[in-house]
Parts: structure tokens; sequence; C-alpha cells
């Protein structure tokens, strides 16, 4: 008996994700369609919580998060800060941002902070499966 091994499988469902929203109705219908992709989500309601879970994922577990995956707006700090941290702490970590509200200008300053995806709001199962689909080809 031949036992095979996928090995584009098992990243994907290896991958660790930060998902940055702090709607708690989005978080959790987000959460629900990137686990449902097969990914591990770890969840932050503000910009602040997001920061301290990458520095913590970076200095005590020693394993920076694959991707972050944040909201915009929210009442401090804003997703692009979110973006700028995270690249900061892991250069490796890929960043997507989401608005409802998404401008030529907001895009650039998210691209500009590190940023490789702007998702207009409500971001769809079927738009995050062509993202990650165009990450495994990458």
């Amino acid at each position: 008996m031949m036992i095979t091994y996928d090995i584009e499988m098992d990243k994907q469902k290896l991958m660790k994700m930060l998902l940055v929203e702090d709607d708690e109705s989005n978080q959790i219908a987000l959460k629900f369609l990137l686990e449902k992709l097969g990914y591990v989500v770890d969840t932050a309601s503000s910009a602040e919580m997001a920061i301290e879970l990458l520095n913590f994922q970076h200095f005590n577990s020693k394993q920076d998060y694959d991707l972050v995956l944040t909201d915009h707006d929210m009442s401090n700090l804003t997703g692009i800060d979110v973006i700028e941290k995270s690249k900061k702490i892991s250069d490796k970590t890929i960043c997507w941002l989401m608005s409802g509200r998404v401008t030529d200008l907001m895009r650039q300053m998210a691209i500009d902070a590190g940023a490789v995806k702007v998702f207009q709001k409500p971001v769809t199962f079927d738009e995050l499966k062509e993202a990650f689909a165009e990450l495994q080809k990458s």
C-alpha cells in the first residue's frame, strides 16, 4: 500500500492567521469562513490587541503569523497601523486589509505599509478562496 502526502494541503492547514475585526458579527462570520477553508485563526477585536498578539507570537512562541487580515476602521489605531507593526516584527508575514470604504488613497497607504491585498467589505467566501489560491501559486 502506497501512502501519499499532499504538501500543499498540509501547508494550507498549518497556516496560522490573525484576523483583526472590531465588529463581533463580522469577526465570527470571517473566522468561520477562514476555518472552513482550513486555516488556524486567532482573533483580535482591536488594533491594540492585535499588536499584543503579534508581539506574543514573535517573542514568546517564536512563530510569527503567516497572514494578518485586518479591518481598517477601528477605534484608536487603524488596520494600516497593524500592518506596519506586523511588517516590523516579521517582513515574511503576509498582510491583507479590508474596509467598507476602500479609497484609492487608502489602498496606496496599505500597499506602502506592506499589504498585498485590499478587500472591499463585505468580503465573500469566493473572494477569500481566490486570494488563498493566489497565495498557493506564489
